[in-house]
């Protein structure tokens, strides 16, 4: 609630909008949260943990193109942020897009992921695609 009487107070205030979101996440309002992040994203051009968290409660509203447009944001600003890779890797899985899901999984270990899901993963789909993907999806 304290959260909530900030924004109210001052609508201006990017900060107090992060933290709701984030409150509003925990507290499994997903649609709430997203609307707090995305009002945080229309006060500051560029705030990389926003987008992220949009994004993630878009993914458990199962609106994916959404989310993976928030994820995709934060890799543009951030190429080498981990969490929203991993996120557009498993994005990309759930909607059946396993040439994406491979070059997500071969970048993270690329960059230092070694994570046996993330090793799993990419095993699995270096079989389904036996022609490797050129480019980044």
């Amino acid at each position: 609630q304290v959260y909530h009487r900030l924004v109210e107070r001052n609508p201006q205030w990017g900060e107090a909008w992060f933290r709701l979101g984030f409150v509003r996440f925990r507290q499994g309002d997903y649609r709430g949260s997203a609307h707090a992040f995305d009002r945080c994203l229309s006060l500051r051009a560029v705030w990389i943990e926003a987008a992220y968290n949009a994004g993630l409660a878009r993914w458990r509203l199962g609106d994916l193109h959404a989310a993976r447009r928030a994820f995709e944001s934060v890799l543009e600003s951030q190429p080498r942020f981990l969490e929203a890779m991993r996120a557009l890797g498993a994005i990309a899985i759930a909607q059946a897009d396993f040439r994406a899901a491979l070059l997500f999984h071969r970048r993270l270990v690329e960059l230092g992921d070694r994570h046996p899901a993330i090793l799993a993963n990419r095993a699995v789909l270096e079989r389904l695609c036996p022609h490797p993907p050129a480019a980044d999806p």
